[in-house]
C-alpha cells in the first residue's frame, strides 16, 4: 500500500514539468522576437540605388548590394565595372560610388548628443550629399583619402581617388559651407561652388580652380538616377548661378577666370540634373571614373606645413 501511494505520487509532478517547459519555450521564442527588431535598428542606412556588380563585405562575408538593404557599421562597399551604387543614411547623408570604387564606414555616431561620421575611400569616384550631423557638428564630418583627410562642412562635394594623385571638389556649398582638404604638408579651405584642388602623391595640395565642365556635369551624374534628396535643405541643386560657366567650346580647360555669383536662396533639396546648354549626354551606363590630366612638376617636399588657405 505505501509502495502504491508513493508511486502515484512521484508521478503527480510530470504535467508541471510539461508546463515549465512549454513556459520556457514561450519565453525564448517571446525573446528572439523581442531581439529581431533590435538586431535591425543596428543599420545606420539603406541601399538606395545598385546598378550592376554592388557588393558589401561585412564581418569577413561577401553580400550582393540590394534595394532597401540596412548597412552597418564598419561595412565596406564596392562597385564593378560599369556599376554604381548609392545609400542614404539615418541622417539623411547620401554617399554614391561611381564604378570600380571601394569605401569603408569607418565611423556613424548620429544622436542628440554627440553626431560624427567618417568615409574611407581607397580608389574610385565619390560624390556626398551632407544631411543633418553637418548641421549639428560641421567639424565631425569627414571623408579620408590615402592622401588625405576632406573635411565636409556642407552641401555637394566629390572626390577622385587613382594612384597618380587625387583631387576634391565643391559642386555646390551652402552659405557658410566650405571643403576643407588636408595633408601632412598643408591645409586648403575652399569656400565657393565650383572650385576643385588636386593632391600630388606627395601630399602636396595645388591652389584651387575651376572644375572643368566635363568633369563638373560627369559629378552631377553620379547618383542622378536615384530618387529626389533627403528633404534636409542640405542638398541644393547643383548648377545653380555658383556652378561654373557654361560653354559651348566643348574642351576641357579651365572655365573662364570671372566666376558667376551665387544667389544663396536657390537651397533645393534634389539631385535632379539641371538644365544646361547642350552637352555630351551623360545620362547612359553608370559613370566612368574621370582619368586626371597630368599634375604639374611636383616641388620639392616642404619639411614644415604650411598654413591654411583659404579661397573664396
Amino acid at each position: 500500500m505505501l509502495m502504491f501511494l508513493d508511486t502515484s505520487f512521484t508521478m503527480a509532478p510530470r504535467p508541471t514539468t510539461i508546463y515549465i517547459h512549454a513556459l520556457f519555450a514561450f519565453l525564448l521564442s517571446a525573446g528572439l522576437l523581442l531581439c529581431g527588431p533590435a538586431m535591425a535598428a543596428d543599420s545606420i542606412g539603406a541601399i538606395r540605388s545598385a546598378t550592376g556588380e554592388c557588393s558589401i563585405l561585412r564581418d569577413g562575408d561577401t553580400l550582393t548590394a540590394e534595394v532597401e538593404q540596412p548597412v552597418m557599421l564598419n561595412d565596406e562597399v564596392s562597385t564593378g565595372e560599369n556599376a554604381q551604387l548609392s545609400i542614404v543614411f539615418l541622417d539623411e547623408t547620401v554617399l554614391t560610388l561611381a564604378e570600380s570604387s571601394h569605401a569603408a564606414i569607418d565611423n556613424y555616431v548620429y544622436s542628440d548628443d554627440a553626431s560624427n561620421l567618417l568615409f574611407k575611400f581607397t580608389k574610385g569616384t565619390f560624390r556626398t550629399i551632407t544631411g543633418t550631423i553637418v548641421k549639428q557638428n560641421p567639424e565631425g564630418f569627414n571623408m579620408q583619402t590615402p592622401l588625405a583627410t576632406i573635411g565636409i562642412r556642407g552641401s555637394d562635394v566629390y572626390a577622385i581617388v587613382q594612384p597618380e594623385g587625387e583631387e576634391a571638389g565643391a559642386l555646390h556649398l551652402g552659405e557658410s559651407h566650405a571643403l576643407e582638404v588636408s595633408t601632412p604638408l598643408q591645409t586648403v579651405r575652399i569656400t565657393e561652388s565650383g572650385l576643385r584642388v588636386r593632391i600630388a602623391p606627395t601630399g602636396l595640395i595645388f591652389a584651387p580652380t575651376r572644375i572643368p565642365p566635363s568633369i563638373f556635369n560627369t559629378m552631377l551624374n553620379i547618383g542622378s538616377a536615384t530618387p529626389a534628396a533627403p528633404s534636409g535643405g542640405e542638398a541644393a541643386t547643383p548648377g545653380t548661378k555658383s556652378a561654373p560657366a557654361k560653354t559651348r567650346s566643348g574642351t576641357t580647360g579651365e572655365v573662364p577666370t570671372t566666376p558667376t555669383k551665387r544667389t544663396p536662396t536657390q537651397k533645393v533639396p534634389t539631385l535632379k540634373t539641371p538644365s544646361r546648354t547642350p552637352s555630351p549626354t551623360l545620362n547612359t551606363t553608370p559613370i566612368k571614373t574621370p582619368l586626371l590630366t597630368p599634375l604639374p612638376t611636383t616641388p620639392t617636399k616642404t619639411p614644415t606645413r604650411t598654413p591654411v588657405r583659404t579661397y573664396p
